[in-house]
């Protein structure tokens, strides 16, 4: 007898395993050409591999071309060109400073406050304390207050060279008088310092080439071109009534002009640790421009009590807030880059595969510098806020305010980009903008020529191990009113100092090392004799 279901069982767990097929465990079944398809696949992944990698071979040896491929920018002084032996009493040039320093030449932009008596007394000051300037040199005071000396060279054909510094000093912020270490006019030498208000800016500027034109008459010195020294007394106002006549007083005349050299850069110790304790020269040989964008606001006045939704003073700190938030983009200009090529050569080989490969590293060197107050301004155009008013009582609803932020263009930057830029960001037709005060600064100097050159060979005869190296000036100096005269405008007049000093600019405390002074007077005098003298053996290194 059969068993029922029997065969009909076995056939229906058949059916149950089918329908609960495992994809995992069933064969697998080869499509027509798979093989081929997939070999084709790890051959184009092979040449992938083999393009990047070739790729990534050439980059390296081009950031490896550009980094090793890169010499030394530095020049070489040799011990027979070094001019004429130069001693400096540092103690008693230190105490002349001093006594300058007591002048109180404070500029104003305000008439009324103007005080010509210091002014005056310093230029007489000078006749007495330096005879042998004034009796081989030709003076001339201009607009009362200005000085112009004129040293004669052998070669009346060539083109003069000119060195400017001025005379005028900021105002001391009134009630920080108490917080200097010594009076701010009290010119004191003390703890290896001379202390007080030009003692960097610029008054031992104008003092120092005094110092350097006694030593080199003391040598028996003669220039070959001819030297003017010009003193402005209105430098820190915009020399419109000092440095800018004089300057057109020569282009009038069509004196031909080969160089110029004015405040600006320093002999600093401190910016780069990698430089393994040398100082770095920066030879300013641009500045950045300058504007003032004045903005106003108008709106409803009224009583406190019963406000608008928005009040002119509301408005117009939201559209200053909106400018400080969104400042010009990160860029770097000729001059930075030039920088950066004179000073990668000296630095460790990591920084200078970076410094001389800035097509691919640039955007990480700009963040870096931008997040630094000190060197934000390298890589931008920048913007200030610098002035506000609005109200006449705290109970009274404003109908206007006012402001002026101050921007230092980088080169290539228009006032007319200036004025863009603000109305773009601040996005508020109703707000009026004023365009203020605006200086064009000359073309960026030459640095492969030989005045750059006659500089730096005066630096490295007073220090040795210096890195040269040239800059951009974050400020404004006399020298933009030269433009017409020359492109070769260079700002340095070799004051060292460490790099924390540098805060000491229109600031409190304001003062430079005994020894750094004296040494600059010997740098500036070696840079009269590489520029004005005969020509050195190594002229051409």
């Amino acid at each position: 007898m059969e068993r029922r279901g029997d065969s009909g069982g076995a056939g229906c767990r058949a059916d149950r395993r089918w329908l609960h097929h495992d994809p995992a465990r069933a064969p697998r079944l080869r499509r027509p050409g798979g093989a081929a398809r997939h070999r084709g696949r790890v051959k184009r992944l092979r040449r992938l591999l083999k393009g990047l990698g070739a790729a990534l071979l050439l980059l390296l040896v081009v950031l490896l071309g550009r980094t090793l491929g890169s010499g030394s920018r530095q020049v070489t002084v040799t011990a027979t060109a070094s001019g004429p032996a130069l001693q400096v009493d540092a103690k008693a040039a230190a105490e002349r400073l001093g006594q300058a320093i007591r002048f109180p030449t404070v500029s104003s932009r305000d008439a009324a406050l103007f005080d010509r008596a210091p002014f005056v007394a310093l230029l007489d000051w000078f006749e007495a304390e330096y005879p042998a300037v004034y009796s081989e040199l030709r003076a001339e005071r201009r607009a009362d207050h200005s000085l112009l000396l004129h040293w004669p060279g052998r070669d009346a054909s060539l083109p003069v060279g000119l060195f400017l510094a001025h005379l005028d000093v900021v105002p001391v912020e009134p009630g920080t008088e108490g917080d200097w270490s010594y009076p701010p006019f009290g010119g004191a030498v003390a703890e290896g310092h001379i202390w007080g208000r030009g003692a960097l800016d610029v008054k031992s500027g104008a003092v120092a080439l005094h110092e350097a034109i006694t030593l080199l008459l003391a040598a028996d010195f003669q220039p070959e071109r001819g030297l003017w020294f010009v003193f402005g007394h209105d430098e820190e106002i915009g020399g419109a009534e000092g440095a800018l006549p004089i300057a057109r007083w020569m282009e009038e005349r069509g004196q031909q002009v080969g160089f110029v050299i004015d405040e600006g850069g320093f002999v600093l110790d401190g910016v780069f640790p990698e430089l393994g304790g040398r100082p770095l020269a920066m030879v300013d040989i641009a500045e950045k421009g300058y504007a003032t964008v004045h903005l106003r606001a108008r709106g409803s006045g009224g009583h406190s009590s019963v406000p608008p939704p928005s009040t002119s003073v509301g408005r117009l700190a939201a559209a200053l807030a909106r400018l400080e938030a969104e400042p010009f983009p990160l860029q770097f200009s000729g001059p930075v880059e030039q920088q950066f090529a004179y000073l990668a050569p000296e630095m460790p080989f990591l920084k200078r595969l970076v410094l001389r490969n800035l097509w691919l590293f640039g955007g990480l060197v700009k963040a870096q510098l931008a997040a630094d107050p000190k060197t934000n301004a390298m890589v931008r155009t920048t913007t200030a806020v610098t002035v506000m008013n609005g109200g006449v009582q705290e109970n009274v609803v404003p109908q206007q305010a006012q402001a002026s932020v101050n921007f230092r263009m980088l080169p290539g930057t228009s006032e007319e980009d200036v004025l863009a830029h603000v109305r773009r960001v601040i996005d508020d037709p109703e707000i009026e903008l004023e365009l203020g005060t605006v200086t064009h600064p000359p073309a960026p100097a030459e640095v492969e020529g030989p005045v750059f050159a006659g500089i730096a060979r005066a630096i490295r005869t007073v220090y040795p191990d210096a890195v040269v190296v040239p800059g951009l000036l974050y400020g404004a100096t006399d020298s933009r009113h030269y433009g017409g005269l020359t492109q070769d405008i260079y700002r340095f007049h070799g004051i060292r100092l460490p790099v924390e000093d540098v805060s000491g600019f229109h600031g409190t405390n304001e003062r430079v090392q005994v020894q750094s002074y004296a040494k600059a007077i010997e740098l500036l005098a070696r840079m009269m004799t590489e520029l004005a003298g005969p020509a050195r053996p190594d002229a051409a290194e």
